[in-house]
């Protein structure tokens, strides 16, 4: 079978003369012609992105929590300065035991007038204060204390001996 278009009116060719079906027309989307250097550009972005992706994978092992592995990342080596990267040292170059320490107030005794200029400064604190041992205790627990002794060398250097 076929049709005859006239218009609006569909007729069919063994009903010729007689309006057989009414139906709207059909028009068709044109599309205008896809632009190959922005198709080329696009493509080659996807392509881009999913290899960044697969190299980061690959970078990070095998993809699984980050945060369950960072711990288990090898921690760096322990530097020949055991102070650094802080200005502080001890007289042989030895850390001090954490039994032979005393109380900043056993520096008053000689010197007052230090021990009490610091007392009111940020230094006091500045190892205390809660923002740097939140920040300090999650790097110690997620990256291991090595990390931590850069931070230390001016917020808590007495840490580092």
């Amino acid at each position: 079978m076929s049709h005859i278009s006239r218009g609006k009116e569909f007729l069919h060719n063994s009903t010729l003369g007689q309006k057989h079906l009414r139906a709207p027309e059909k028009r068709l989307l044109v599309m205008a012609k896809p632009n190959r250097n922005l198709t080329l550009c696009l493509i080659a972005a996807v392509v881009a992105v999913v290899a960044v992706l697969t190299c980061g994978r690959a970078a990070h092992g095998s993809g699984g929590d980050e945060r369950a592995s960072v711990g288990a990342r090898t921690p760096p080596p322990v530097p020949i300065d055991l102070f650094s990267p802080s200005n502080a040292r001890t007289e042989d170059g030895k850390l001090i035991p954490s039994a032979e320490f005393f109380p900043a107030a056993r520096c008053a005794k000689c010197h007052q007038d230090s021990h009490e200029q610091w007392a009111q400064s940020l230094h006091r604190n500045a190892g205390r204060e809660p923002f740097y041992k939140d920040s300090s205790d999650i790097l110690q627990r997620t990256r291991g204390v090595e990390f931590t002794r850069h931070c230390e060398a001016c917020h808590a250097p007495v840490a580092l001996l």
